[in-house]
């Protein structure tokens, strides 16, 4: 294929065939009369209708029509040898294989392709003219568009008719007639009148005396309403005036019907033929009414009306007779769309300001965050649809699965009918959100793939298919993507799936401070692919309407960082990473999720704090991750999803389906992996190297087969599910791991998910266990030790290392459980919810903790409990300590305890964002070596550093007051690195004198 930059030629072009519908487009703008001479040397066309919708009804898709291309974005400049297409990079392929003859693509985003602007200018001679439908630009991109080529010594146009419309002549469909809908209170939360009372209220604030509104979207939130004319959008052609006594419906008389007329009279809302809405624009303006307009979504159309109505008292008709504004035109005179006199042909110079002032008032839309921004009911309603969908979507994907494992091959039109099918059977369906994308193999590439009869892949057992659908239920919206194999997907897609996984999960874990746009985050879900050298060329998240469009502004995430709309509380986005190899296959992830408010265990500055909650319920298929490639935090992500999944879905399903959810929402890592035991029992027999597990995780033995495991191995038993069938493994498992000699046992590592895992491990520990030296215990959830250490008591004598983590309330119990491991000698207690014990609010559970013959300790780790505050005084006297952890906690000053650690050869305070004093208590720990002290609130370093003669590292990053006291590291004799990022210039020409 032949390239020139970023633009390539469309594979007829190189061809003799000629676009016929170009040529009769240039014939139209060679024989245009402007005012600047005849002809236009440019024609654009955008994808808008008048309302700036995404998705236009068939009779404003004149783009589509004129190019053959029908993605959803995109736009076409035609001169007199050029017809050029710019759309974004989920549209490439598709592009490439719509265009015909004659046509070039313009990779819009890329390095090398020219805005659309720039492209006119350098391509138009001296004087060029470029014709535009003004309806079809916005007030801010036609203006901006008008500057950029004035310039230059070039001319916009904007005609009165629009001659892509005399091209399409009678094959151009007749407007939309579809039926309207109340949209119920129940899911709509407000009423109109109260919608409207919001509204004026703005309006009185900003002095406005009247609003504006002329998204589809908007109109049909506004007026709880919804429609039919648009496929996939339930929305309805119409505009809407607010003003403060009153409210006025432009559409249709037609689609309005008795019950549609009560229900708007109810709210004061009254109803005007569609094409008189420039009329009434043009009164408002012509009594000196000041219009709020939105210059992002009006038409530049719409504002000229509004300046004509000012211009002049009384417009001039035909040979200068005056024209009321309210009179009815003649044919000749209302030329221009929607029953308005149309804007006189090269009238591109720009409004004065003065005048414009007078009568528009250029501001956002208040219904844009109004409809953004869900109540209580519209999320109820986004809950409800999300629940249907997923029902739908389990039972489609079971058949799914059973019809290709029984050797049935499957077109992709036969997958978007039966996963449609699924979804029509559904309470509430109204009709599909999108278009559903199968793309089999290499169609799941092209990003926004439509499989059509006669053209479409098949899938199979070898298959990878991207399938990405959604549904517009009466109370909600739903989108979501699945990537899934039907036999052995290879290593290589694995891997890419994996990444696309880590990235998904990158954002749904993101905690953001209030004020952080879209953009912020959007590198979350590239990073993973980043590290492989890949990447993506579409945004990662999209808002979505409550029952209403599935694309929705003015919240993204995405790399646009000119976005700066901040993600709010209550926003509805999309969440879909993903990975596409050209002709091979592609990869996609996404759920939709609401924006709530984080429970954070600060609020720094009095801010909020944000993230994700899912709405999406449906199971992300695990053949295709690599599990070797996740963290145990990504491992837990996936299986805390599919038990909230589980738990959402099982009450709605029953028999096969239900079986197969059981199935697909398993744990990932509910097994019994095996480790080689780093140092053998006295005396055991070393085991022949073939009877030892391989670098490659074996197949996850089931609980009988643990009797059979070889002996020099430790158990790890991690991530038992909590249905009841798993709770009979669990006691298989312990009984099995009793009839093991218990000196192979030496390490034991549990995820304790549930009280009955927590309940069976207790009856387990009641007894001795002599050799087990080292225990991992991790808890999800609130209380689940406490039940784990209930009386009786387990004995441990061996036991030396402990380590406690999760979410769980440390208290007295606890401790009295744990006092008698005289053996203990590491002990970490991480990432704990409330406090008792060791988070210090009691001190009495520390003079338990203590009690554990801490003195013997050599290693502490407190670090991540962000509680932990006061009590470390009773470190005092643990002269065998050699590690002490102390990071991210709320600790504002080291203890007098400290300077009693004198075997202390490392401790770890960084992240304690208020500790600046207790440094003095270091005086005389000669064997330190390391000290973390970044992200603190360090000003000064005491003279007390200069005696920590065995000091190597030393960690300072983050202390942005900190500027006295470096002097006392020069004598150091084994200082050799100190970190100092995000310190002074100070310290840093400090610390470079003395290392």
């Amino acid at each position: 294929m032949a390239t020139a930059g970023a633009a390539a030629a469309s594979p007829a072009a190189a061809g003799t065939a000629v676009d016929g519908k170009l040529v009769k487009l240039r014939h139209a703008m060679a024989s245009f009369q402007t005012p600047h001479g005849k002809g236009l040397d440019a024609f654009i066309v955008p994808s808008e209708d008048p309302h700036m919708s995404e998705y236009p009804p068939e009779n404003f898709a004149r783009r589509a029509f004129i190019s053959n291309f029908d993605g959803s974005a995109g736009t076409v400049v035609v001169t007199a040898d050029k017809a050029a297409l710019w759309t974004d990079g989920r549209y490439f392929l598709q592009a490439e294989q719509q265009l015909g003859p004659g046509w070039t693509l313009m990779r819009q985003g890329t390095p090398s392709c020219p805005e659309i602007p720039d492209w006119l200018v350098s391509t138009l001679p001296e004087g060029g003219k470029v014709g535009i439908d003004p309806f079809l630009h916005t007030i801010e991109s036609a203006e901006k568009l008008h500057r950029h080529l004035a310039a230059r010594g070039k001319h916009l146009v904007p005609l009165p008719v629009n001659l892509v419309d005399a091209v399409w002549a009678t094959e151009r469909p007749a407007a939309p007639q579809g039926a309207l809908r109340v949209h119920s209170l129940e899911w709509a939360g407000r009423s109109v009148a109260d919608k409207l009372e919001d509204l004026r209220k703005e309006m009185q604030g900003a002095d406005a005396g009247a609003l504006l509104v002329t998204m589809l979207d908007e109109v049909a939130w506004l007026l709880n309403l919804r429609g039919a004319d648009v496929a996939y959008n339930p929305v309805f052609v119409s505009y809407v005036i607010v003003t403060p006594s009153g409210a006025t419906l432009y559409i249709d008389e037609p689609k309005v019907t008795a019950e549609i007329e009560a229900h708007l009279k109810e709210a004061g809302v009254d109803v005007r033929p569609y094409d008189t809405v420039l009329r009434d624009v043009e009164s408002l303006a012509h009594q000196g009414t000041k219009i709020w307009m939105d210059p992002t979504r009006v038409s530049y159309a719409i504002k000229q009306a509004a300046i004509r109505g000012a211009q002049v008292r009384q417009p001039k008709g035909k040979n200068g007779t005056p024209v009321s504004p309210g009179r009815k035109r003649t044919r000749r005179e209302s030329a221009g769309a929607n029953g308005a006199s149309p804007p006189a042909a090269g009238s591109e110079s720009a409004t004065p300001a003065a005048l414009a002032a007078e009568v528009i008032l250029s501001k956002t839309s208040p219904v844009v965050m109004a409809k953004a921004v869900k109540n209580e009911a519209e999320l109820a309603g986004m809950r409800e649809a999300h629940l249907r969908d997923g029902v739908a979507l389990v039972g489609f994907l079971c058949w799914l699965d059973k019809t290709i494992a029984g050797g049935t091959v499957l077109t992709e039109v036969q997958i978007d009918e039966e996963l449609t099918a699924r979804r029509r059977a559904q309470p509430g369906f109204v009709e599909l959100s999108f278009p559903t994308i199968a793309g089999a193999g290499p169609n799941g590439a092209i990003i926004h793939y439509r499989a059509q009869p006669g053209s479409c892949r098949s899938v199979d057992a070898s298959t990878l298919l991207l399938l990405d659908s959604g549904c517009q239920y009466d109370c909600g919206t739903t989108d979501i993507t699945r990537t899934m194999h039907f036999g052995e997907p290879s290593q290589h897609q694995r891997l890419c799936y994996t990444r696309v996984l880590q990235g998904h999960i990158g954002i749904d874990t993101a905690v953001w401070p209030e004020g952080t746009p879209g953009c912020a985050l959007d590198t979350l879900a590239r990073v993973p692919l980043w590290s492989m050298g890949l990447n993506y060329r579409h945004g990662t998240g999209h808002g979505v309407g409550a029952a209403l469009n599935v694309h929705e502004g003015p919240q993204s995430i995405s790399s646009r960082f000119w976005n700066t709309q901040p993600l709010l509380g209550a926003m509805v986005c999309s969440n879909e990473p993903g990975y596409y190899e050209d002709g091979a296959f592609g990869i996609r992830i996404e759920n939709l999720f609401v924006v709530k408010e984080a429970d954070t265990a600060f609020r720094y500055g009095g801010e909020s704090y944000y993230t994700c909650e899912r709405l999406t319920m449906c199971p992300i298929q695990k053949k295709m991750i690599a599990r070797e490639v996740l963290s145990e935090k990504e491992v837990a992500w996936v299986d805390g999803y599919h038990r909230q999944v589980w738990e959402a879905l099982s009450p709605r399903l029953s028999g096969a389906e239900l079986e197969w959810l059981r199935e697909a929402t398993s744990a990932l890592q509910a097994r019994m992996s095996v480790d080689v035991v780093a140092e053998l029992p006295t005396g055991s027999a070393l085991v022949d190297n073939d009877s030892l597990p391989k670098s490659k995780p074996p197949e996850p033995p089931t609980w009988p087969q643990l009797e059979d495991l070889p002996p020099p191995v430790l158990a790890h038993i991690a991530s038992f599910v909590e249905r009841p069938r798993d709770v009979a493994s669990l006691a298989a498992c312990c009984r099995a791991l009793q009839s093991q000699s218990s000196s192979w046992w030496q390490r034991l590592d549990l995820h304790l998910r549930s009280d009955h895992q927590a309940a069976l491990l207790s009856h387990w520990l009641d007894g001795t266990h002599p050799d087990i030296h080292s225990l991992h215990l991790e808890a999800t959830r609130t209380g689940l030790l406490e039940v784990a250490f209930g009386l009786p008591s387990p004995r441990l004598p061996a036991l030396k290392d402990l380590t406690l983590k999760g979410g769980i309330l440390y208290d007295a119990r606890l401790m009295d459980s744990t006092q008698q491991q005289t053996q203990l000698t590491s002990l970490a207690v991480r990432m704990v919810g409330s406090l008792a014990g060791v988070q210090v609010a009691a001190p009495a559970s520390m003079l338990k903790l203590r009690s554990l013959s801490l003195s013997g300790f050599r290693r502490l780790g407190l670090s991540s409990n962000r509680q932990l505050s006061a009590g470390l005084d009773y470190l005092d006297g643990l002269g065998k300590l050699t590690s002490l952890y102390l990071s991210k906690c709320g600790i504002g000053m080291l203890p007098p305890a400290v300077r009693t650690l004198t075997a202390l050869q490392r401790l770890d305070a960084a992240g304690n964002r208020s500790l600046a004093a207790g440094l003095e208590h270091l005086a005389g720990l000669s064997r330190l070596s390391s000290l973390r002290l970044g992200g603190c609130a360090l000003t000064e370093l005491p003279p007390a550093f200069s005696t920590l003669t065995a000091l190597r590292k030393l960690e300072l990053n983050g202390n942005a007051r900190l500027a006295q006291g470096l002097q006392h590291l020069a004598g150091l004799p084994y200082l050799g690195s100190i970190e100092r990022a995000g310190c002074g210039s100070a310290v840093a020409v400090s610390c470079s004198q003395v290392v």
